[in-house]
């Protein structure tokens, strides 16, 4: 009986097994987003989630498709999903998903919408994807590695406080007092205010330099696991409103482009 002899992989094999994750990740964003742009316009069910929001059909056949190529080529992985929640198999690795970040906008025909996957190893994002179907923007950041848009590197802006756009969270009916006495105290210091009803575009604006500070109350982990790395790798700066170091569990967020996150955070220290 014959028996065949492994071919021994070569360099180039090896090298590009190092990207198979980060290759997946995109392809499986893009097959989302065309879920999105399919329904975009178009009337499709929806449900009441909360007081000031919905889940949609839209989002659940996204979330079906992600979960479902994740399931068949990573069945080990943990998985964190905005509407199906997670399966806790105690892997080191873990996907945090928002199938559809911007509900409300997709719903109503406003195109600011995102897919958002995130990667977390040992408790630590590893890899972050948000793909911007409506204008075919795919950002990407590998730990270490820096970050990109549509294959180009990204950096964050270098210009003073005031000078660019602040961006903000627009659910201001969730504890209106303190989210607007947020903006009273920044409005000042800052060149305009845009809110988009997307965290995860939020992140990826400010992470390729058209804003210059975002700040979130009650974040969840699906909306800020990719985007945050995004910022780190662009150079940018995120923690709490206490300063404390990022985390997919943290209740509060800034991201700035660094140089003048001290001074949001002394403007902030009093409403938090």
């Amino acid at each position: 009986m014959k028996v065949k002899r492994q071919k021994k992989m070569s360099k180039k094999a090896v090298k590009n097994s190092g990207s198979e994750l980060k290759d997946f990740t995109v392809e499986l964003a893009k097959k989302a987003g065309k879920i999105l742009m399919d329904d975009f316009g178009k009337a499709h069910k929806a449900q009441e989630k909360g007081r000031f929001g919905y889940v949609t059909d839209t989002d659940l056949k996204a979330e079906k498709l992600i979960l479902g190529e994740i399931k068949k080529k990573y069945p080990e992985h943990d998985y964190l999903s905005e509407e199906a929640g997670g399966n806790p198999r105690h892997s080191r690795l873990r996907w945090i998903i928002d199938p559809l970040d911007g509900t409300n906008n997709h719903f109503f025909g406003f195109p600011a919408f995102a897919v958002s996957i995130a990667l977390e190893k040992d408790h630590q994002i590893q890899l972050g994807v948000i793909y911007l179907p409506y204008c075919d923007w795919m950002f990407v950041a590998e730990r270490g590695k820096g970050a990109s848009l549509n294959d180009k590197p990204i950096k964050v802006s270098d210009v003073e406080m005031g000078r660019l756009p602040f961006l903000c969270d627009t659910r201001l009916k969730w504890a209106k007092k303190k989210r607007l006495g947020d903006l009273d105290r920044l409005i000042d210091h800052t060149l305009n205010i845009r809110m988009f009803g997307s965290t995860t575009q939020n992140l990826c604006f400010l992470a390729s330099g058209s804003a210059g500070v975002f700040i979130e109350r009650a974040t969840k982990p699906w909306d800020i696991a990719a985007g945050c790395l995004i910022i780190e790798e662009a150079g940018g700066l995120v923690t709490d409103f206490e300063g404390r170091p990022w985390s997919v569990y943290m209740k509060n967020l800034v991201a700035s482009n660094s140089k003048v996150h001290k001074i949001v955070l002394d403007l902030l220290r009093n409403g938090t």
